[in-house]
């Protein structure tokens, strides 16, 4: 019995030497933060060749009132009845898309500074009208070359967003939205709109420069990380305050005897949250399916226990409540990667059908004569899936599960699809 209790008393005096040495050791932070690749200095664009004055006086010139939506909508879906009731639109707004087309012709854009939570939403609004209008004004343009300048010119307002000085993740969503909007338009007009062999090339290699591009996205990544880290460390000062990491409701009896600096490592939290958008900033134009962006989630039901129990438990739920919005929005940059490609596809099929009355049996047989190449799906990089069954072009999706493309364009990201009305009557049944 002696004996037993000897051995428990040397257990517990071996605990208790061994656990504060334990934690004293993992209170260690690193001596800086890593954050290579992830600094961002604003730069200065000369004002000839910025593109911000003309399009902010293109908002400025956008005519009240708004057109109804669904009425635009149907109109760039060629609805006849709409397109009459709009004639007047891009008349009416002729100034401010002349504003468009002609800022468009500056080689950069430098958004104003002020702070990212507080970003220029009626601009961008009245940005994304002027797209609209440019989609629309190409359905009454007499001649192909000025119906896809039109289309394009709205695309490349939103790749000009994307890719502006100062942008950042909130400037980006709205460039991307501009592109869907001329995208969206695009398709709806080559369903009925012949082209030829050439012209169908042409596009598909003026659709290529609107694709994501590594250096805009590191950039954006950079001005996101730049402005989070500020925001994170403001948020998070109070850890590094006494007894702030036990007095959370229901901490574990041991909290207040164990330091602050076990709970919380700055310069580590922040190496690992700049790690992660150094993986985003890598990822882009690579297919989704090898972008490694595994995070640990927070699981908020026992956010005490996971604090107060693990090595920087406040830094890594900290990065794991962070990370799975910013990997759904990597997945968005795929989504219109597969577009584009659709589009080319769905360029090349136009010219094809036009020619022959038919539709081809699979899009390789497209290059190189109505293709200079084979469109390629961002989410698994296999070439753009093409159903001439069910004429559609479809991307593979999120998922990576091939389910044959959804009825129409798809909102979400399951397969992202474009249904055309081109080619041989559909078997009933």
């Amino acid at each position: 019995m002696l004996r037993t209790l000897r051995g428990i008393g040397l257990l517990l005096l071996g605990i208790v030497a061994f656990v504060p040495g334990w934690v004293l050791w993992h209170s260690r932070d690193l001596t800086e933060i890593d954050e290579a690749g992830m600094r961002w200095e604003r730069r200065t664009i000369a004002p000839e060749d910025d593109a911000y004055p003309l399009l902010a006086r293109a908002a400025q010139l956008i005519a009240e009132p708004e057109e109804d939506f669904d009425l635009l909508t149907a109109a760039q879906r060629g609805d006849a009845d709409a397109l009459a009731e709009l004639a007047d639109a891009p008349l009416r707004n002729a100034a401010a898309l002349e504003a468009v087309i002609a800022a468009l012709k500056a080689p950069e854009l430098q958004l104003p500074a002020r702070p990212l939570d507080d970003p220029d939403f009626e601009t961008f609004s009245k940005w994304q009208r002027a797209a609209r209008l440019l989609c629309l004004r190409a359905w009454y343009q007499p001649t192909t070359t000025a119906a896809l300048e039109d289309l394009l010119a709205a695309a490349e307002l939103g790749r000009r967003l994307q890719a502006a000085e100062g942008a950042a993740l909130v400037h980006s969503m709205y460039g991307t939205a501009i592109q869907g909007i001329a995208l969206t338009g695009l398709a709806s007009w080559l369903d009925t709109h012949p082209l030829t062999r050439d012209e169908a090339r042409a596009l598909a290699a003026r659709l290529d420069s609107f694709r994501a591009s590594p250096t805009t996205w590191r950039r954006i990544w950079a001005v996101e990380y730049t402005w989070v880290q500020g925001q994170i460390l403001g948020a998070l000062a109070a850890f590094q305050a006494e007894d702030s990491a036990w007095a959370i409701e229901e901490a574990p009896f041991w909290a207040p005897w164990v330091p602050t600096s076990y709970y919380y490592h700055p310069n580590r939290s922040m190496s690992e949250f700049a790690a992660f958008y150094r993986r985003l900033a890598d990822g882009v134009g690579r297919p989704c399916s090898e972008i490694a962006m595994s995070s640990e989630e927070g699981d908020t039901s026992s956010v005490p226990w996971r604090i107060l129990t693990r090595p920087n438990g406040a830094g890594k739920l900290l990065t794991a409540l962070a990370t799975p919005n910013l990997r759904r929005f990597q997945m968005r940059i795929c989504r219109s990667d597969s577009r584009i490609s659709a589009l080319q596809a769905l360029a090349g099929l136009r010219a094809w059908y036009d020619e022959k009355g038919t539709l081809p049996g699979a899009l390789a047989t497209l290059v190189p004569d109505y293709l200079p190449v084979l469109p390629r799906d961002a989410f698994d990089g296999e070439p753009i899936r093409y159903d001439p069954a069910s004429r559609r072009v479809y991307a593979i999706g999120e998922d990576g599960i091939d389910e044959g493309g959804r009825p129409c364009d798809d909102p979400d990201l399951r397969e992202p699809t474009f249904a055309f009305g081109f080619g041989p009557a559909l078997a009933s049944g």
